[in-house]
């Protein structure tokens, strides 16, 4: 089913999760992708964005300010603006990142890569019930690559710039150990919260200083009910009561 045909209950009640991987690993893994496979939209990109370039000199360009491919090449967009409401970045025009205050967690549970078992049994405990056993048969990588401490050091030290949040927020390493426990074991959604506050004072100083924006006066969710629930074009799934405390107050709506 698609997003918009599941019940707003039913969307809420989920268990909500992402997998995220070493930011540097993430990157020559993207990279190798693109100029070695990736479909045709993507081949646009990499035509426009890489061309020829060795991944060295394709990092290098990151120095050069106002380049940034993040935002049109998602396979580069740090992995903060996939699982935190975000008001700016890939978010900045998504009206649903924008239902809760900047920096809301926006999953139950985070997992690892480099400790693939470890989330998949986290994740099996959260919804009660044993995953299939072909979910924990490793895959191979179809393309080989280079690993980040076969890159230039120069390389390593603009990606651990450009995804400063990434490694901040979930406390990798700068280079990849598969002997290092997944944030996701040990952080809560409280502290996940507290964590991306944490980060964006040292990482995005101007950012943090901003005043925090007004939250979307319409929640996504109620939107969700509409398209699921309601014929009526001039309702969001709740009645004007509801509505007006939500404009007045910002409390959330029940449903």
């Amino acid at each position: 089913p698609t997003l918009t045909s599941i019940s707003v209950c039913n969307y809420i009640s989920m268990v909500k999760t992402a997998h995220i991987r070493h930011p540097c690993d993430r990157f020559i893994s993207a990279f190798t992708y693109l100029t070695q496979a990736g479909n045709e939209g993507d081949k646009i990109l990499t035509d426009k964005w890489i061309a020829d370039q060795t991944i060295d000199e394709f990092a290098s360009n990151y120095n050069t300010a106002g380049w940034n491919p993040n935002y049109e090449i998602r396979h580069f967009t740090p992995q903060v603006e996939f699982v935190f409401y975000t008001h700016d970045g890939i978010n900045e025009d998504r009206e649903h990142a924008h239902d809760k205050p900047d920096g809301t967690f926006g999953l139950d549970l985070i997992m690892c890569t480099e400790q693939w078992e470890e989330g998949l049994d986290r994740l099996g405990d959260a919804l009660g019930k044993s995953l299939p056993s072909d979910l924990r048969e490793k895959q191979d990588n179809h393309f080989e690559h280079q690993s980040c401490e076969e890159l230039a050091p120069e390389t390593r030290e603009i990606l651990e710039r450009v995804y400063a949040m990434d490694y901040c927020v979930f406390d990798y390493s700068p280079l990849p150990s598969d002997k290092t426990t997944c944030v996701g074991s040990y952080t809560t959604v409280e502290m996940f919260n507290s964590k991306y506050k944490q980060c964006q004072a040292i990482h995005r100083p101007e950012v943090a200083k901003k005043k925090p924006e007004a939250v979307w006066p319409v929640s996504y969710l109620a939107k969700l009910k509409l398209a699921s629930a309601t014929d009526d074009d001039d309702s969001y799934g709740a009645d004007d009561d509801e509505l007006a405390a939500y404009l007045e107050d910002g409390i959330k709506i029940n449903y």
